[in-house]
């Protein structure tokens, strides 16, 4: 099996978060206990970490999330 059939493995935030690229991460998929499955990435703001859903420039206004897990995005198709 090569490297991008392998399934994807989430990992708990508890254990490793995603890597910064300036003052946010990249897009992953995150897990939230009430809302499911998303799209989103980590910022740090004034030494505060916080996650932010993809699209949602008010996250830091609204209820907090309770981020529990994390993964990469799975890569784009690739053409045959």
């Amino acid at each position: 099996m090569d490297k991008g059939s392998q399934a994807m493995k989430w990992k708990s935030v508890k254990d490793e978060l995603p890597e910064l690229d300036g003052p946010t991460a990249e897009y992953v998929l995150i897990y939230d206990e009430v809302k499911g499955i998303m799209v989103g990435y980590l910022s740090f703001l004034m030494s505060e970490s916080y996650w932010t859903i993809k699209d949602d420039r008010t996250a830091i206004e609204k209820e907090p999330l309770n981020i529990t897990h994390w993964q990469p995005l799975p890569e784009k198709p690739k053409d045959k």
